[in-house]
């Protein structure tokens, strides 16, 4: 029995792009190093997503299958939430409930009216080629409804980093922020104009957009970081005496002295832990930042993060930080009365603080 293939250009297109795509989308999960870059096992699940997109597009094509047309569209339901999980991963510590509620409601929907092939008809081109596309208009108002919430959010998100980014980010930005265009409005737009016209076009934009998005992130990585928080100062001090053993501000921050600031972090956590005698005290909340603290067990040592806002993401590198602060000068700490012996803790913070945008 043969099988006869619908060779045209809109299948080898689809099929084409959706090889490309998934090299982009592979490479970036390859970067993905644990939960401080978890927002890479978003993008790349959701670029990989975009190619599965086009791979069943094309086969559906290929052999003008109907059922692959509605695999197609179901794959829509795990692109928004990874594109979602990502822009969450880039923006707060936690999933928004709104933007989750949003997908459920719109995924329920398309799980609804995706379940009729009859929604799915045959599509002939200008040129002969034929084609399957839907043609139910709740499923298209669904598909559209859905696309457009992931690009209006995307790229509100894009440009919000844009705004608060510093200026040699900001090529990088606006590479993605392309990528986002031509995916979520451009697509849109080919689809409903010019993609009759040239079968296969909106692979094309799929194809350029995905590859923008994603070398955005690969060419600047800690862009994802500018938006939920700006650190300032790192300090290591001495908790009997206050005395700053080491200090790192990163460009574009300033604060009090440093014997003022370790002073007042010394003071407040013995107050602390003597009033309540419940541990030791981890944060202090100000007006516009917070201080992360952490005190060594063994030693009368503590560090002390002074940033925007709080984040798992610096709280975890914070302790990084003060477990090979420890090991590596373990001989040291036991006369820290030459504080310059402790300069080479800079590059602790290269290793534990990497993701830290450097503002100008």
């Amino acid at each position: 029995m043969s099988l006869d293939l619908n060779i045209t250009q809109e299948s080898l297109s689809y099929l084409v792009a959706s090889i490309v795509i998934f090299i982009f989308g592979f490479a970036i999960l390859a970067r993905y190093r644990g939960r401080s870059l978890r927002h890479l096992l978003f993008m790349g699940l959701g670029i990989v997503s975009i190619a599965a997109f086009a791979l069943c597009n094309g086969l559906s094509v290929l052999l003008l299958s109907p059922p692959l047309i509605l695999a197609r569209n179901l794959i829509l339901i795990p692109l928004a939430l990874f594109i979602v999980g990502f822009l969450d991963s880039i923006t707060r510590d936690s999933t928004d409930p709104v933007k989750l509620a949003i997908n459920v409601g719109l995924s329920v929907a398309l799980l609804i009216y995706n379940s009729d092939l009859n929604t799915v008809g045959s599509l002939p081109f200008p040129n002969g080629d034929a084609s399957l596309a839907n043609t139910g208009v709740e499923i298209q108002a669904i598909k559209f409804a859905l696309l457009s919430w992931l690009a209006i959010v995307a790229i509100f998100t894009y440009v919000r980093i844009y705004l608060h980014s510093p200026r040699q980010f900001r090529k990088y930005i606006m590479l993605s922020l392309f990528g986002l265009i031509c995916i979520g409005p451009g697509g849109i737009f080919v689809t409903i104009t010019v993609e009759y016209l040239v079968p296969g076009s909106i692979a094309i934009v799929l194809l350029v957009g995905s590859v923008a998005y994603a070398l955005g992130i690969i060419l600047k990585m800690n862009l994802a970081f500018v938006l939920p928080f700006r650190a300032i100062r790192l300090m290591v001090f001495t908790t009997d005496s206050g005395i700053p053993l080491f200090t790192h501000t990163w460009p574009g921050s300033a604060l009090v002295e440093d014997v003022l600031f370790s002073g007042m972090i010394q003071g407040v956590s013995g107050i602390l832990k003597e009033s309540l005698s419940e541990g030791e005290m981890e944060e202090i909340k100000l007006t516009n930042a917070v201080l992360i603290v952490r005190r060594a067990k063994d030693v009368k040592i503590a560090c002390v993060l002074a940033s925007t806002k709080s984040s798992k993401i610096l709280r975890g590198a914070l302790d990084q930080f003060l477990q090979r602060f420890l090991m590596t000068f373990s001989r040291e700490l036991k006369d820290t009365s030459n504080v310059s012996q402790f300069d080479g803790a800079k590059y602790i913070v290269t290793q534990t603080f990497p993701f830290i945008p450097a503002y100008d």
